[in-house]
């Protein structure tokens, strides 16, 4: 996705920041221990969503790199949207105008 680890404060818990340029947009926070043992086990989170630019370079990027993925063409809102997995396994997708 183009994206960069950067600077994050000093927290007491582990944890990334990931800047597109300069701006942090994703921010993630290490867990350990067991999953789902604490106020999160009623936390649920299906995936979440980015919207980009780029859509070739992208897509060429995800074929280069033989990441799996799968791509829907929303043509009823004028959408491309590519679906994936993150490392650990969370449900990403970018979406893209479709006429770029």
């Amino acid at each position: 996705m183009g994206l960069h680890t950067g600077p994050r404060p000093n927290f007491p818990f582990p944890g990334a920041w990931l800047y597109a340029g300069d701006a942090a947009v994703i921010h993630l926070v290490g867990h350990g221990g067991d999953p789902a043992d604490g106020s999160e086990v009623k936390l649920k989170l299906e995936h979440f969503a980015l919207t980009a630019t780029g859509k070739a370079d992208f897509e060429a990027k995800l074929s280069h790199r033989a990441v799996s993925h799968q791509r829907f063409e929303l043509d009823e809102i004028g959408v491309v949207q590519f679906h994936l997995r993150s490392p650990d396994g969370n449900h990403v997708y970018i979406d893209f105008i479709s006429q770029e």
